[in-house]
């Protein structure tokens, strides 16, 4: 299956929340759009017409995976990817279904076919979403964020500064431009940490994707200062 526009883009904390998507190209949608809800187990449900055209939007917080055929057709991850928040428009002539599946937890896509290529212009993948006409929008989600900044414990000793969450829309986490040493942090269980120079910050959110995992740290001095947040 042909991918026409796959728009994935990076939402980092340290950006003002002021962007929008849209598409307000030649694409026509001919039936009102429909909705799929997508879990770990394979879904699917008819175009609302036969296209040739299919703009689909992820509205929840978690990546799909999508697939296109009859009306015993299935998804597996891996696929087609559409990220949480994101848009994507598929040349689907010929086929009846959709099918979608996330690779954990859930996620809802908004289906809609038609004529026409959308033309999609993101400042980043956004949470909320319609499509009215041949308008496609998109508006971010609101987070509010907690302060995780702290110092050290003991030089040389990971500590965690973020608790694993599934529900986690994003961390950042600065080794802060006056620290005269490196902060090392990892996700999850990784071997070897990213290193962070003075100034440099990592952000949990890696294009769509967010690492729900635990984030330690550490630095070779007790009570070296670290600045952070978590949505």
């Amino acid at each position: 299956m042909r991918l026409l526009i796959r728009l994935l883009a990076l939402l980092s904390l340290l950006a003002a929340p002021s962007f929008a998507q849209q598409a307000t190209s030649s694409f026509s949608p001919t039936a009102a759009p429909v909705t799929l809800s997508v879990s770990g187990t394979t879904a699917r449900v008819a175009f609302p017409s036969t296209g040739p055209t299919a703009v689909i939007i992820n509205t929840g917080a978690n990546a799909a995976y999508v697939n296109f055929g009859g009306s015993a057709v299935t998804a597996t991850p891996g696929g087609n990817l559409i990220g949480p928040g994101c848009p994507a428009a598929f040349d689907v002539n010929g086929q009846g279904y959709v099918a979608a599946i996330t690779a954990s937890s859930t996620t809802s896509l908004l289906v809609a076919t038609g004529s026409g290529l959308p033309t999609l212009t993101p400042n980043g993948c956004a949470l909320t979403a319609s499509i009215s006409g041949g308008t496609v929008t998109a508006n971010p989600t609101s987070g509010t964020s907690t302060d995780i900044s702290g110092t050290v414990t003991l030089g040389g000793t990971y500590q965690t500064a973020a608790a694993s969450s599934a529900s986690r829309k994003n961390c950042t986490i600065q080794n802060p431009t006056t620290a005269t040493e490196v902060l090392n942090v990892k996700f999850g269980t990784m071997a070897s940490p990213y290193t962070l120079s003075p100034g440099a910050s990592i952000s949990a959110l890696n294009g769509t994707v967010v690492a729900t995992d635990a984030i330690t740290l550490t630095a070779a001095t007790t009570a070296h200062a670290f600045a952070g947040t978590c949505q």
